[in-house]
């Protein structure tokens, strides 16, 4: 690892309340780095294994960015927020995601999330913002839209760097 000055501060964590209960506690592992890699600052371990998961949701959004998919449909800074985001699949949130779906001319139908158990649409799924943001990129693209979760699809090429 590439430590260069760095200042260490004590783990960190974070209490999810539901009615000032805490729900659940999640313990935070985090890094500060330079542009060369070196280590400015970090609380907890920075040698945890973890799943990047939900963290990773900006950088797949900067093919909306990247490809102008923003500026073609018009999309604006929550449409973005709703792409990088995980929801809780609340009615406000699920018309967002429609509405990145809705400016690109997407139907939702071609969403490939699921529906959650509970709720009546696959834009209540927690990344469904993700998924619209994805396909926004497909329709600005000409990309087949039905396929766009395959690891082979230009679109996942796109987000991983591989294209």
């Amino acid at each position: 690892m590439n430590r260069g000055k760095r200042t260490q501060t004590s783990q960190l964590s974070v209490k999810l309340l539901r009615e000032g209960i805490v729900e659940s506690t999640h313990c935070v592992h985090a890094i500060v780095c330079d542009e060369k890699g070196r280590i400015l600052s970090l609380a907890g371990d920075p040698e945890t294994a973890f799943f990047v998961r939900s963290a990773l949701k900006p950088f797949q959004a900067l093919a909306v960015n990247s490809t102008g998919t923003m500026e073609r449909f018009g999309l604006s800074d929550k449409d973005l927020a709703i792409i990088c985001s995980s929801h809780q699949g609340e009615m406000s949130q699920a018309r967002q995601a429609f509405n990145v779906l809705w400016r690109s001319n997407v139907d939702p139908q071609f969403l490939k999330c699921p529906i959650p158990v509970g709720k009546q649409s696959a834009l209540q799924y927690n990344c469904s913002g993700k998924h619209a943001g994805m396909l926004a990129v497909c329709q600005q693209r000409n990309w087949a839209l039905n396929t766009y979760m395959d690891r082979d699809h230009p679109v996942q090429m796109f987000v991983n760097g591989d294209f």
